[in-house]
């Protein structure tokens, strides 16, 4: 044990070569692995940190990169999971030395990649589970923009090993605790920081089984758990563009999605009634917005490029349907209404809202389903605007009698039929049918005096062979092309 802090002594004096040093320190770093005993004693011993700095400030001006690697991973082992160990490590200015060295070289042109990971898994290392210790560093790294700026620029990196350790670093001082969820929310510093996992989450959009969306995911859990959702909502990027909805709250209500949908049984604890009204109010905006894009649809010449912006449109098509998506799931499980999400529905106007969607898309001719681009054919949309209808009327003489006068009962009916673009479209629609006949007279009679009006022809009866037509008794009769 001795030994290898009088190497550091050599070294730090000029007697001996960052070669022969970098030989030591492999042969201490393995001993660290196998030997908890030699592990925890070097690092309780105050002269190894004192010429621990040393040596670092010696390696900084060596051109022995594997040498200054080895010391850091030293380092990083003789304080893991060590109490005395992590505060003689604070006390003696390695923490502060290595995030210093972390600044340098994420400006420096040369591959630093190895020397990031190491250093910021050492000083995530130096503080895990230390609240004392993390309480005074998040502190200092969301208000010290010299010191705090490093991680949303070591996020910002292309290599998912560093991004990684950052993660990880950043759940370790998260985890658990309100306070500092919340200044990570609220500094600038942790704007950029959580813009950076954004940037990262986004980057690894369809590949959530990679370890670094779950790292992710689970920050903006434990964000989201602590009541944070409206405030990163509505924080995390600059409107002067006067942008409805950005690629970050995108993401941003994908995560609250994910979080929501884990509930399978129980209302969501993360959703107060503050969240309520903000998911309700992003709805009644979006959906709004939603039939606007509709209608500029439906108005558009297929052969002229049209004005509508590729980026916005797809924005608030996925925003409609994630919300909507929500809602429904958070109205199933608000079984006794006890949470007033249905209240603030009707506030809203949400089935004026969604029959008129229903309305527009049911006008349109939507293509075949398209699973690359499901903007193309507005996939889901029925179907989630179909549900929350069924939901609203459900034992509700009011709701069923303002369908009835919306002209929503036929939209319904126009949905027993299998569409690959809304699965368990057909589903939903039987139950929304229920729901609305149920003890109302007016209704049942009025689906009772409908009469068919036209026969459409489908691609799959086409393939068979076999064409439909109506009869003047309204009957349908199916004949061979």
């Amino acid at each position: 044990m001795a030994e290898i802090i009088d190497h550091l002594l050599l070294y730090k004096n000029g007697q001996e070569s960052s070669t022969q040093l970098e030989k030591e320190l492999e042969g201490s770093i393995k001993k660290t692995l196998s030997d908890h005993e030699y592990r925890t004693e070097l690092g309780a011993k105050p002269e190894f940190w004192r010429y621990f700095n040393a040596a670092l400030e010696v390696s900084l001006k060596d051109t022995n990169e594997a040498c200054l690697i080895n010391l850091i991973k030293l380092a990083r082992n003789v304080v893991a999971g060590d109490l005395r160990n992590q505060n003689l490590a604070i006390q003696h200015g390695a923490l502060y030395k290595i995030e210093d060295l972390l600044a340098e070289k994420m400006t420096s042109e040369t591959d630093n990649n190895m020397i990031l990971q190491v250093g910021t898994q050492a000083i995530c290392n130096i503080i895990t589970n230390n609240q004392i210790a993390i309480d005074f560093i998040w502190k200092i790294w969301m208000s010290n923009e010299r010191r705090g700026s490093i991680w949303s620029l070591i996020l910002s990196k292309s290599n998912e090993n560093i991004i990684m350790s950052a993660l990880v670093l950043i759940i370790n001082c998260i985890r658990g605790n309100e306070i500092r969820c919340g200044l990570l929310v609220t500094s600038k510093i942790g704007k950029d920081i959580i813009a950076a996992i954004l940037g990262d989450i986004e980057r690894l959009h369809g590949s959530e089984e990679s370890k670094n969306f779950e790292l992710g995911y689970t920050i903006f859990s434990e964000l989201i758990s602590f009541g944070y959702f409206k405030e990163l909502y509505t924080n995390i990027d600059d409107f002067s563009k006067n942008i409805l909805i950005s690629d970050h709250q995108t993401i941003l209500l994908k995560l609250l999605d994910s979080k929501i949908h884990a509930h399978k049984e129980s209302f969501p604890e993360f959703i107060g009634h503050k969240e309520l009204e903000f998911l309700i109010d992003q709805f009644q905006v979006i959906a709004k917005e939603t039939i606007v894009i509709i209608l500029a649809v439906k108005g558009s010449n297929p052969e002229e490029k049209s004005n509508l912006e590729v980026e916005k449109v797809t924005n608030v098509y996925t925003g409609v349907i994630l919300l909507l998506q929500m809602l429904n799931q958070l109205f199933v499980l608000d079984e006794n209404h006890q949470r007033g999400i249905k209240q603030l529905l009707v506030g809203v106007d949400a089935l004026s809202l969604v029959t008129d969607i229903l309305g527009h898309l049911e006008s349109m001719k939507l293509p075949p389903a398209q699973v690359e681009n499901p903007l193309a054919g507005f996939n889901f949309l029925k179907r989630e605007c179909v549900r929350l209808m069924g939901t609203l009327c459900h034992k509700d003489r009011l709701m069923q009698d303002k369908i009835r006068e919306l002209g929503g009962i036929p939209l319904i009916l126009c949905q027993f039929k299998i569409d690959d673009s809304n699965p368990y479209l057909r589903e939903y629609a039987t139950l929304a049918l229920r729901n609305v006949m149920e003890g109302n007279t007016e209704n049942q009679k009025l689906i009772e005096e409908l009469q068919p009006q036209e026969i459409l022809q489908t691609d799959e009866l086409k393939e068979m062979g076999l064409s439909t037509e109506l009869m003047q008794d309204g009957k349908v009769r199916i004949k061979k092309i």
